[in-house]
């Protein structure tokens, strides 16, 4: 099977699980997963969802009324109440057409749904003041949707990003525990981002910060079981502010500001 094959293939394979998904929680009479998804988080104290918690307070103090934004990779829309409140014209992709729905079921008029692959975007060029998006980077060639995103995005635009990062081998081993057992495809853990691709963004704005999480995410799950929640969440935020190197952190969040001339 050539390179281009797999990654086809294994973009099915994610399509099919996202749409499993999203047909799951369309047919709970009682909702009670949806709810789950779209409230917990936001009320979680677990270190594990700081990156998304940070994220979302980024598109709500970011995001400015009545700009024109894309969220990449929605998923349901589990992130997108940040940026309702702007009355913004606002754009939710996904190559998962159940997902869409749901997120369409949920946020109603407030949003528009487009299906299509983040390597093609369907718009023409300068047509977007925001482009947003949560754990996305790795469903596409990462030139080409590097690509994309910029040829979209205004000059002047801003990108807001949250994904994991790939340098930190426990975390590499982990992924590949789900590749093995099916959730999760080869091509997606290749092309989790690493430094490089995190600076070559960078280097594109006038402004920009980059925020890193949970380098020692793992020490805190077995701290968890040795000796409890609250001891474990004092010692792992012990290590983790005393850390200067984030290169084997798991997640990141990233502001690019003022796109400069392309």
């Amino acid at each position: 099977m050539t390179m281009c094959n797999r990654r086809e293939k294994d973009l099915l394979v994610e399509k099919r699980r996202y749409d499993a998904r999203a047909d799951r929680l369309m047919h709970d009479s009682e909702q009670s997963e949806v709810r789950s998804i779209f409230e917990d988080i936001s009320d979680n104290h677990d270190p594990k969802y700081k990156a998304v918690i940070e994220y979302r307070n980024l598109l709500g103090a970011t995001i400015t009324h009545g700009s024109r934004v894309l969220e990449l990779g929605a998923g349901m829309g589990e992130n997108t109440e940040p940026m309702l409140s702007k009355s913004c014209d606002l754009y939710l992709l996904d190559i998962s057409q159940n997902s869409l729905v749901v997120a369409k079921k949920r946020w109603g008029n407030q949003i528009q749904v487009v299906l299509a692959n983040i390597e093609e975007l369907p718009f023409s060029e300068n047509f977007f003041d925001f482009v947003v998006g949560a754990g996305c980077l790795s469903y596409g060639d990462p030139k080409k949707v590097d690509q994309e995103i910029l040829r979209v995005l205004k000059p002047g635009g801003s990108v807001i990003l949250v994904d994991s990062l790939n340098h930190n081998p426990i975390y590499v081993l982990n992924r590949i525990r789900h590749l093995m057992s099916r959730n999760r495809s080869l091509s997606t853990i290749l092309r989790i981002p690493k430094l490089k691709r995190i600076d070559g963004l960078a280097a594109l704005f006038q402004e920009h910060s980059v925020q890193f999480f949970g380098i020692y995410l793992w020490l805190h799950q077995l701290l968890k079981i040795i000796c409890g929640r609250k001891k474990a969440d004092k010692m792992y935020n012990f290590f983790e502010s005393r850390t200067k190197s984030k290169r084997f952190a798991f997640k990141f969040v990233f502001l690019g500001k003022d796109l400069k001339p392309l």
